[in-house]
């Protein structure tokens, strides 16, 4: 999580995080790594994953921490400077283009600290359109499209190995309603209502979806169960890992993020909230 999310009062984390930390090292594993950095790695609970999965050389970088330190066999440092060039075998850019407001400098700087063969691991928050006050109170610049990810490695010494959407799900309804330009939505009875007075007469009349429906509920009553407060954002959230609540988002989101992959492999089209590119560094020729 972003140190800048981190509240005083926070008790668990969001299924979106969880489910995404899950996701990640799924992906990653089997890969050939022995040096790792975490770049933005916030309050570092991705990189304790990690180093759970891989205890290996993990290096955790963030603006926000102070002079170089370790941590539970994690070096802590606080500039991308202090690492040496092709030095790395993997770096993981988890959400932090978005946040710098020259990403491709940051994505050259990146891949002088990578090895030839190596690897980084990127996402970011998808779709241009979506882009609202959530995003600029986290500090962000830009959301992405997969295109506009892609344009970014044209002259850099890198080629895509994999690039997907995830978490549609949730971008589903975020995008719905922005997308139809809707007023209002209705109960039956209101629709009812616009009858009176009307030459006419109620013949049928029933909702349908449900499925949808109730996702969307628990999209608009989980705040409320979680006790939200003054926290925003994922720091908000107040139900435990094992909650039921929590578990099921964190399965569903699973899924999802794993259908979006294999998707994406037999060259399907499917949105999402996010994306996920990793790419490889070419040997300098």
């Amino acid at each position: 999580m972003d140190l800048a999310e981190v509240s005083r009062t926070m008790r668990a984390r969001h299924p979106w995080e969880i489910a995404r930390a899950a996701c990640i090292l799924d992906l990653i594993q089997g890969m050939d790594f022995e040096l790792v950095a975490d770049i933005g790695a916030g309050d570092l609970y991705f990189a304790q994953e990690l180093h759970r999965r891989h205890p290996g050389r993990l290096i955790a970088v963030d603006t926000g921490y102070g002079y170089p330190t370790e941590r539970d066999g994690i070096l802590l440092l606080n500039s991308l400077s202090q690492l040496g060039n092709q030095s790395l075998d993997m770096v993981l850019l988890m959400d932090v283009l978005e946040h710098v407001p020259d990403d491709r400098q940051l994505l050259e700087e990146v891949l002088r600290k990578v090895k030839p063969g190596g690897h980084v691991l990127i996402t970011v928050p998808a779709f241009p359109f979506l882009f609202w006050a959530h995003d600029r109170v986290r500090g962000h610049f830009r959301r992405y499209r997969r295109r506009q990810l892609h344009a970014l490695l044209r002259g850099l010494q890198a080629e895509r190995m994999l690039s997907f959407y995830f978490f549609a799900a949730p971008f589903l309804f975020s995008a719905h309603d922005r997308v139809r330009g809707h007023f209002r939505r209705y109960r039956r009875r209101q629709l009812h209502a616009l009858l009176r007075g009307l030459q006419a007469e109620r013949m049928l009349s029933f909702y349908f979806f449900a499925a949808p429906f109730l996702v969307r509920c628990l999209q608009r009553l989980l705040p409320r169960l979680a006790r939200r407060r003054r926290a925003r954002g994922i720091a908000a959230w107040r139900l435990g890992e094992d909650h039921l609540i929590t578990r099921g988002l964190v399965a569903l989101l699973r899924a999802d993020f794993s259908l979006g992959r294999r998707l994406a492999e037999v060259g399907i089209p499917w949105p999402g909230l996010s994306i996920c590119l990793i790419i490889r560094k070419r040997s300098a020729s």
